[in-house]
């Protein structure tokens, strides 16, 4: 995907139209420590929308002794470090790094935490890949023996067409299939780690997990409660939808995005899954719930 960064003049444009926020999490198709004001909008967002919680995910290559000094005086809430494995060969496989690396910088980050006594909530974020479920009881360990706090995230890979359209034969083959789902759900009831850190993502108030509990069932949690903001300032229906023909409009156009959003909400309501949510494992959850019933 295309790798812009959005320019700070524009975050603070964006956030000073929405101050009553509750959740932002500064994140893209990138590393967000990549980003040279990455430190400056965690400060501006809390300045223009004091009540939101703040989070990120990273993939932990860049925790450095200055990124971690710049989180320990940051006020970000939440960080969760991407990782699908913990097999050294399997990690370089996936990611093109080293997994010591990423280890060392998120031991070190977890020391300063301790040491700052920074309320900073870290955790991992799973990308859950066939045949890598059962990954999930040694990533669950680690998570304890860490002492880490944010919980455990899971999501497998999208199904999304902006993103299946980048994947190779081997991204293809790593989607997810009945057998992991089975094998997760197993997982989940029979191992009290794995069980207490996905709790433990629930409970912490992450964004994602807030907007769905807040949402309730029968709806789309980003249709109801969140939006996309991309670089451009362009308002998706979600994260997952980086298709710019399906943008709702410009972030300035608030009147037009509200309508073409509640106009999503209402063809899933009816039964019909609209271009932008084709691919989504929601949407097509929903319309199961909601195709009428025939009358025979």
């Amino acid at each position: 995907m295309p790798q812009q960064d959005l320019p700070r003049a524009d975050f603070i444009a964006i956030l000073s139209k929405w101050p009553t926020l509750k959740n932002i999490e500064i994140q893209g198709e990138g590393e967000p420590l990549l980003h040279q004001d990455f430190f400056a909008l965690i400060e501006d967002a809390k300045t223009l929308c004091p009540e939101a919680k703040l989070s990120t995910i990273t993939n932990g290559s860049l925790l450095n002794d200055a990124n971690i000094a710049g989180l320990m005086h940051s006020t970000l809430d939440h960080l969760w470090i991407s990782l699908e494995t913990l097999e050294p060969l399997q990690f370089q496989r996936i990611r093109g790094g080293k997994l010591s690396r990423i280890l060392r910088g998120l031991r070190a980050l977890l020391a300063a935490k301790k040491q700052y006594g920074h309320g900073l909530k870290i955790g991992f974020a799973v990308t859950l890949l066939h045949n890598h479920v059962k990954q999930l009881p040694a990533i669950s360990r680690l998570y304890h023996a860490l002492g880490m706090d944010g919980g455990i995230s899971l999501q497998g890979l999208q199904t999304m067409p902006a993103y299946q359209q980048y994947y190779d034969t081997s991204l293809n083959a790593a989607l997810l299939q009945p057998s992991d789902t089975e094998e997760l759900k197993q997982l989940i009831a029979g191992d009290l780690y794995v069980k207490h850190s996905l709790l433990a993502y629930q409970r912490q108030g992450g964004f994602y997990a807030q907007m769905q509990q807040q949402a309730g069932s029968g709806c789309c949690p980003w249709l109801k409660l969140g939006m996309y903001v991309d670089v451009k300032g362009r308002v998706m229906s979600c994260c997952f939808s980086k298709n710019t023909q399906h943008a709702l409009g410009h972030f300035l156009q608030e009147t037009a995005v509200v309508q073409r959003r509640a106009a999503l909400t209402s063809a899933l309501a009816d039964g019909h899954i609209p271009s932008t949510c084709e691919g989504c494992g929601i949407a097509s959850q929903l319309v199961r719930q909601n195709i009428p019933a025939l009358n025979i």
